[in-house]
């Protein structure tokens, strides 16, 4: 499916539809600061199933390392590092494996 929504439209969404009821972390808590938002969530997997001894908890890793891949770029892009259309699609792209992942790791298909 094809998301014709601006880029910012598309994390707010991530964040309260997923990642909020997922972690608890919200635009709010960090100033509408999407990136800030995204790094505060990365750490929530390893917190809270960092057993790695598990399937479940190799699948939350691979939730984790997603969310960071997406928070690094997001801060990169808000720091005029990276450009922002490629940053972007690769921070959409990495919220997607993440709740993707997170989906299987839940029994979601």
């Amino acid at each position: 499916m094809t998301d014709y929504r601006a880029y910012a439209q598309v994390v707010q969404c991530h964040i309260e539809t997923w990642i909020q009821p997922l972690t608890t972390q919200n635009l709010d808590m960090h100033g509408g600061d999407s990136a800030a938002t995204l790094r505060a969530a990365h750490e929530w997997p390893n917190n809270a199933y960092g057993d790695l001894a598990t399937a479940r908890g190799e699948i939350w890793h691979a939730v984790a390392a997603a969310l960071g891949r997406a928070a690094r770029v997001a801060e990169a892009v808000a720091a005029d590092v990276l450009n922002p259309d490629e940053g972007e699609q690769q921070v959409l792209a990495a919220l997607n494996a993440a709740e993707t992942l997170d989906g299987l790791a839940c029994g979601r298909q």
